[in-house]
């Protein structure tokens, strides 16, 4: 497992070089930190573990009535429908000939309340907010 300490930190960083581009090592480092290592975290939860089929029941997650995702509004989520016009160019000669799409069940938060509810957590001590300027220079 050179030049790794042992078989898991091997695993985990063979997994990261063979992964997609778009993970980082502070993103390797939140996945030991903040899911492996936790307490409640239980290697035979994993078995038969699909990040398709986990993905689907988040997608169906306001289905189903068991759900508490979307149960609550003191977390200022809220839910509407919209209609919107699908104008093409020079498909439509004015957007009342235009059909409408439906999109039911859209979730939303006021983005002051997204920033207030990131600034409550823990998190937010480790967060960057000073500005700062790139120059680039090729």
């Amino acid at each position: 497992f050179a030049p790794f300490l042992n078989a898991t930190t091997f695993r985990l960083m063979n997994w990261f070089y063979e992964s997609s581009s778009g993970n980082s090592l502070a993103n390797v480092d939140r996945l030991v930190q903040g899911v492996i290592l936790v307490d409640d975290f239980e290697r035979e939860d994993l078995r038969n573990f699909s990040a398709f089929r986990e993905a689907k029941r988040m997608d169906q997650a306001d289905e189903d009535p068991d759900s508490k995702l979307f149960s609550t509004l003191t977390s200022g989520t809220r839910r509407l429908s919209i209609s919107s016009c699908l104008l093409r160019s020079n498909r439509y000669t004015s957007e009342a000939d235009a059909p409408d799409c439906a999109v039911d069940g859209l979730y939303y938060r006021k983005p002051l309340e997204v920033i207030r509810s990131a600034y409550e957590e823990v998190a937010s001590k480790s967060f960057h907010n000073v500005p700062y300027k790139l120059f680039w220079q090729p």
